[in-house]
């Protein structure tokens, strides 16, 4: 446990704390000026470049609005796979990849395709190439989806530092306009195969006990040690890796079954429903019955090896339990 130094993991066996997190959550539709392109004017003109060019645009200036607000850049994310939102509308939305391609979000299949590389796919290596030098500007790129011929467009954003991958700050690459089948064979899928737990998030699931939650976070804790120690060593993409496998749908995920890691001032560092949630503080989260969620965890788990469960109730009535190690 040493090498975990403040850091607590723990499993989130409920889709609650999502929703307690977005109680405390600021709109995404702040003041902007110019463009101001929806994704519903962007549906309606696939084949317009000015209009998916200002879309992206659009976008952006919502993203950049203010950096340093976790909770705003969640609600963004949120709201970019919200149907009927300023940022989704039937075949409209956005995609946004690091640098390398990786995605982080996506208006249609972020929980298929968080962590896999699109960068390979033709439309989206044309947009990065372009990228390289268009001085901050948008880019555009004619393509062929279902017959039809469409417009993409891409721009640089500036990202936030993520806790969970140590990353600087720098720009990360945002995309309207593009559709691509999900299982599209130029697609580069994250290999997750050498981490299995001897009990996955679907054991847990199918399982129901207590037993299954603590064997679960026990496998995640041997896993995130691995990960702490190659980013230390300087293997920074094999320790991202690893936190990225704990938030793909897989062997560590399983709708409800997720993994939850915090820092004992309940930063958090890891949330594998909410990847974008990284960085944002954990407090004041109460259940029906008034319990500070974060402070039960922190004082079950306390900062000396301590272990437990932490139960609860979510607002529907539906009694909850957290392994805390």
């Amino acid at each position: 446990m040493n090498r975990f130094h403040n850091l607590l993991i723990l499993l989130v066996a409920t889709l609650a704390t999502t929703t307690f997190f977005f109680t405390v959550t600021a709109s995404a539709d702040g003041d902007h000026g110019d463009p101001t392109t929806t994704a519903e004017q962007a549906s309606e003109s696939k084949n317009d470049e000015t209009v998916i060019r200002n879309f992206v645009l659009h976008a952006k200036s919502h993203v950049e609005e203010n950096p340093s607000d976790l909770a705003k850049r969640a609600e963004f994310y949120r709201q970019a796979r919200t149907s009927g939102t300023t940022w989704k509308h039937d075949s409209a939305y956005l995609i946004m990849l690091r640098r390398n391609g990786t995605v982080i979000n996506h208006g249609l299949y972020t929980e298929a395709l968080f962590g896999d590389s699109l960068a390979e796919l033709p439309t989206v290596k044309k947009l990065v190439e372009k990228l390289e030098s268009a001085d901050g500007q948008a880019v555009c790129e004619p393509y062929e989806y279902k017959g039809a011929t469409r417009q993409a467009c891409a721009v640089n954003y500036v990202n936030i530092p993520s806790a969970s991958a140590q990353r600087r700050e720098g720009t990360d690459i945002l995309i309207g306009g593009f559709d691509h089948s999900e299982e599209n064979e130029d697609i580069v899928r994250l290999d997750c195969t050498d981490y299995e737990p001897a009990v996955t998030a679907t054991e847990v699931k199918e399982r129901q006990t207590r037993e299954s939650l603590k064997d679960f976070v026990e496998g995640a804790i041997i896993r995130f040690s691995d990960a702490l120690e190659l980013l230390e060593s300087g293997e920074v993409g094999e320790s991202t890796k690893i936190i990225q496998c704990f938030s793909k749908t897989g062997y560590w995920k399983d709708n409800p079954i997720y993994l939850f890691v915090m820092t004992s001032d309940t930063t958090v560092v890891l949330n594998g429903l909410n990847q974008e949630l990284a960085g944002s503080p954990f407090r004041d989260v109460f259940d029906e019955d008034g319990v500070d969620i974060g402070k039960e965890i922190i004082n079950t788990g306390g900062q000396n090896g301590d272990e437990g469960f932490v139960e609860y109730k979510s607002f529907n009535e539906t009694h909850l339990t957290r392994w805390v190690l």
